[in-house]
């Protein structure tokens, strides 16, 4: 039984172990932020919609 609490003991240790790991790992990436997928899509929304206001003029 005591086998059982050893193996636990060492699988619960082995995760922290690799995330403390994996966050030192990725600590090294610069992180930028995206652009706005839909930032091109706003300015010929606008465009659009003045081009169909001076039609119906």
């Amino acid at each position: 039984m005591e086998l059982h609490w050893l193996w636990i003991t060492l699988l619960v240790i082995g995760f922290i172990v690799s995330n403390l790991m994996l966050l030192k790992y990725t600590a090294k990436f610069k992180m930028t932020p995206k652009k706005d997928p839909f930032e091109s899509t706003k300015g010929s929304h606008k465009d659009e919609t003045a081009a169909k206001d001076q039609d119906s003029r």
